[in-house]
């Protein structure tokens, strides 16, 4: 309710509460009344709890616009700037829960849609290897599942090789990869999304059909 009627105190005292549903219920309308700062993700981001940090991984679009559209009048009430929300969710990719680190892959999926949508760029010297390891080795398939998604959005090129890697795994990374085969415009992208074509999984074979077709959604197949 603070959230949707513009209270910000009572949204406060629920983010310092004692009890971590309540606090996680603070940090989503302070995310909603755009009052979130750079100390506030930090907190939230260290918080004992697994329901905060996942909480931070499943907002953290929202949590990108607040900077574009908040001024600040002083050191303490600063925004996060895209280079602290991405510090925190590339820490996230390392947390002993897998459902943080899963939350911080979509996180991150989502803020490089923004910054694309912005044409902005930042450095992923640090994050695309991180979300590689994860892609190939973490032993939560959602996990993998979602770092494939967030390559694909990122479309580095020095992750495509993961991506492709996993088009030998489980059905369900097999489909998560040929999506983000749209994201790389190369050969090896193409050639992997033809071989899909014949894929024993007819939801790979239907994706990759899919996209195959539409040439703005990924490079054209012969």
């Amino acid at each position: 309710m603070a959230g949707h009627t513009g209270d910000e105190r009572a949204a406060r005292l629920a983010f310092a509460d004692s009890e971590a549903p309540v606090r996680a219920s603070g940090l989503v309308a302070l995310i909603r009344l755009r009052k979130l700062t750079k100390a506030d993700l930090a907190a939230a981001v260290a918080d004992e709890s697994a329901l905060l940090r996942r909480r931070v991984g499943e907002t953290a679009g929202a949590i990108s616009a607040i900077g574009l559209s908040t001024a600040s009048t002083s050191r303490d009430r600063l925004p996060p700037s895209w280079e602290d929300i991405l510090a925190c969710l590339i820490r996230m990719l390392d947390d002993a829960d897998a459902a943080v680190v899963e939350a911080a892959c979509f996180g991150l999926g989502e803020v490089f849609c923004a910054l694309s949508a912005k044409d902005d760029s930042q450095p992923t010297d640090l994050l695309v290897p991180k979300l590689c390891e994860i892609a190939r080795n973490h032993p939560d398939l959602m996990c993998r599942e979602s770092a494939l998604a967030a390559l694909g959005t990122i479309g580095s090129p020095d992750s495509l090789g993961a991506v492709i890697d996993a088009m030998g795994a489980k059905p369900s990374l097999r489909r998560r990869a040929v999506i983000a085969l749209a994201g790389f415009n190369h050969p090896d992208a193409r050639a992997a999304l033809e071989l899909a074509l014949s894929d024993r999984d007819w939801q790979v074979r239907q994706a990759a059909e899919d996209l195959c077709e539409n040439p703005h959604e990924a490079p054209a197949c012969s």
